[in-house]
């Protein structure tokens, strides 16, 4: 006689230890089991449950773990419309945000978010992103969320950048938000700070609108080190105007010419007769829609490049990650573009490491300059796993075999990023020093 697992407690299988049961349950008695801990694994807000469904998801087949998180949860009809101001805790620091959901909103249909920078982030003012006149963003066709940014917390900050990513994902744990349609778009100082992030964790957004901005401010505002070759492959719609006393269409233009000439995707709109303001709003709103209509987000690109001066935040790039830095042996002469007008357009202290990585089919080719360990994030939607696997690094092969996806794999990397489009069944660690590669159960090791 097939195991029975009362919906009603399993959400508990795994505080109780009974989750060792669920193998056996399998094909008949488990699925309210599994469906009600997937669930928690997305929508709980609390970090005790949400352990309590990945252990329960840890003793279910691969195929079923990944059908539920490709499907998500049932979102409600039920949640708020309207304008929610909160705050979320992050680094010992209280950042206060504004979400404005509009009351077309559907749980049953996906829809798009926008991020939006605010400017004058030199103010003590740790609100200012859930203040001004938000009322009439109901009307929108997008969820907006508002975040704040301070004097000790300005956008170039990497903390913000962290919290961005945090945020997006919390409300997505509330809202059907599509994964591949969230945007960052920012006024001045947030037009500033939308290029900053677009260098340092690009990943979760599909495109960036910096409007009235400057990339080149970033070089006195943050001693963090920047990367123009972070840039390429990201899209960017940009607006400045020609009476701007601060950005100027003019100063603007010639960077805007470097980075398009860096292979970076950018469509510049100048709005002459404007000042440092956004009358020129209503003209361009068209421009903007369509512009983000045709650049949704490739979860797994085939083609990603990647700089860093450290292998914590801003280390990864969709499904590449660098873990370690320094020379090894057979590297390749990638370039860290950073010049413009014949000079260097931001200060360093060190040297980068740049890796370049390409996928076609199972073929995983990588070229890299000053990288020890990196990790290679494999999704079931690009990679056979049914078929070997094979990685070249510096023209070298160092790996070529099987490789088995595996439900903590799985979960480790949906719990980092709460996206239905974005899942990984495997991962290899590759050694460039030693030329090893790894599969990596769950989170990477070291």
């Amino acid at each position: 006689m097939p195991c029975r697992v009362p919906a009603a407690r399993s959400a508990s299988l795994a505080l109780l230890g009974l989750a060792a049961l669920l193998p056996a349950c399998f094909p008949a008695a488990a699925e309210e089991a599994i469906d009600e801990a997937a669930s928690d694994v997305w929508m709980s807000r609390d970090p005790a449950r949400r352990a309590a469904a990945a252990e329960v998801l840890a003793q279910a087949p691969f195929h079923e773990v990944l059908a539920r998180l490709r499907r998500g949860p049932l979102f409600s009809d039920e949640a708020p419309k309207g304008v929610r101001h909160a705050s979320q805790l992050f680094d010992g620091v209280e950042y206060h945000f504004s979400v404005v959901v509009p009351d077309s909103y559907r749980a049953d249909e996906r829809i798009s978010a926008r991020i939006m920078l605010h400017g004058g982030v030199s103010t003590d003012d740790r609100r200012k992103g859930s203040q001004g006149a938000i009322d009439n963003l109901r009307r929108s066709s997008r969820v907006t969320i508002l975040p704040s940014a301070w004097r000790e917390r300005p956008w170039w900050h990497l903390a913000q950048v962290e919290s961005l990513r945090l945020l997006v994902r919390e409300v997505r744990r509330e809202y059907n938000i599509d994964e591949n349609r969230v945007h960052i778009a920012g006024i001045s100082d947030g037009g500033t700070g939308a290029y900053f992030v677009a260098m340092k964790d690009p990943t979760p957004w599909s495109a960036f609108l910096p409007l009235i901005g400057h990339p080149a401010v970033l070089r006195g505002a943050t001693r963090e080190p920047l990367h123009l070759v972070n840039l390429r492959a990201r899209a960017f719609f940009a607006v400045n105007t020609g009476k701007d006393p601060l950005y100027p269409h003019s100063r603007i233009a010639p960077y805007i010419r470097t980075l398009r000439d860096g292979g970076v995707v950018v469509e510049y709109h100048p709005e002459l007769d404007f000042g440092h303001d956004t009358g020129w709003w209503p003209r361009q709103n068209e421009n903007m829609n369509a512009f983000l209509e045709a650049h949704p987000r490739d979860p797994h690109p085939p083609s990603v490049e990647w700089a860093t001066e450290s292998p914590g935040v801003g280390a990864r790039l969709h499904w590449l990650v660098i873990r370690e830095l320094g020379h090894v042996a057979n590297e390749t002469p990638l370039l860290d573009w950073n010049e413009h007008d014949g000079r260097a357009l931001f200060a360093r202290d060190g040297e980068p490491g740049i890796a370049r990585a390409t996928r076609a089919g199972n073929a995983l080719r990588l070229e890299t300059r000053g990288i020890r360990r990196l990790e290679l994030l494999l999704a079931p939607t690009v990679i056979d796993f049914e078929r070997e696997v094979e990685v070249v690094v510096n023209g070298r092969r160092v790996f070529r075999g099987p490789v088995r996806p595996s439900v903590s794999t799985l979960l480790h990397w949906f719990r980092q990023d709460l996206d239905r489009t974005m899942l990984y069944g495997a991962a290899l660690d590759v050694d460039l020093a030693s030329g090893s590669v790894t599969p990596v159960d769950g989170g990477a090791p070291g």
